[in-house]
């Protein structure tokens, strides 16, 4: 009898120490660039039509841009811009200003519609130079809403019509998608699916005052599980906001005085405190700060 529970000892000795190594292994390997090469720093850039073509508000945008180490531009109110080719040129000599001068990798065209998305197709194709050309489709539909103007079914059919932009025209253009929810009612973890499978990065925002891992955790572990059926690594990015009511407090100079980059660290500290191995099938590369007018009000 003694001989069965010195074995039984043994036994939950040697699984503990297991236990300890897998956990041990899960945090070591999670895809998590470190500040050195984190490959998205970025910031959304609200009512771009307004400050195109007055070099004044330009290079205030651009010298923000630079001194607070942002390397990546989602802009809004293209709408405005790509419609009209009369701006192509102010807009090629402002995305290769700040690629040239600003340290700007990543430039973003935000939009809603096939309409949007195929006048920065046509503006695209129009540029030689590939400095001045968008490199990122980003689709924004808040399609888990209530009666949204594009519904999930809407959505997905934008989502393979800038994919099939990309593929027809050969352009070398990321796809990427800001997902504020996933909708129950039309089966969430399928929703996970096809957004893993059909772009190349996901933006998750984590609107809350302080960036914590569980403000995320439902959305992130579908994603994980369905990268992990579907072989494919998304890169996720995660949206923090400078508005009043979320963040702004904890970028403040006159509060808590915390940098960008602050959140995206603590964020992922808290996540890997999780020791949620199916985090492992997620490719954590940036963050992403909402926005230009609410952030430069903040630091």
């Amino acid at each position: 009898m003694k001989n069965w529970s010195r074995l039984f000892v043994i036994i939950l000795f040697i699984a503990g120490i297991l236990s300890v190594f897998q956990s041990c292994n899960v945090q070591d390997n999670l895809a998590v660039p470190t500040e050195a090469n984190l490959l998205h720093k970025g910031l959304y850039v609200d009512r771009f039509q307004d400050i195109l073509g007055d070099t004044a508000k330009e290079n205030k945008l651009l010298r923000y841009v630079k001194s607070h180490d942002f390397n990546e531009l989602s802009l809004y109110g293209l709408w405005e811009i790509t419609n009209k080719p009369s701006k192509y040129s102010s807009l090629a000599r402002f995305i290769s200003k700040a690629r040239t001068n600003y340290g700007v990798t990543k430039i973003s065209a935000t939009h809603s519609t096939t309409k949007a998305f195929n006048e920065c197709e046509a503006y695209n194709m129009g540029r030689n130079n590939e400095s001045e050309k968008f490199d990122v489709f980003s689709i924004e539909n808040e399609w888990w809403q209530t009666n949204p103007e594009c519904n999930y079914a809407c959505n997905k059919n934008l989502v393979m019509h800038v994919k099939e932009l990309k593929i027809q025209n050969k352009d070398n253009f990321d796809t990427e998608i800001y997902i504020g929810w996933l909708d129950a009612q039309n089966n969430d973890y399928e929703e996970a699916k096809f957004l893993v499978d059909n772009l190349d990065k996901i933006a998750v925002h984590c609107y809350d005052n302080t960036p914590n891992f569980a403000y995320t955790k439902e959305r992130l572990l579908l994603l994980a599980k369905a990268a992990k059926e579907l072989d494919k690594k998304p890169e996720i990015l995660i949206i923090f906001s400078a508005e009043q009511e979320f963040m702004f407090k904890f970028f403040s100079k006159t509060h808590q005085n915390k940098n960008f980059i602050t959140a995206f660290d603590d964020f992922i500290t808290d996540l890997k405190k999780s020791n949620s191995s199916i985090l492992l099938d997620l490719n954590f590369t940036g963050y992403k700060i909402f926005t230009y007018s609410e952030a430069v009000l903040a630091r």
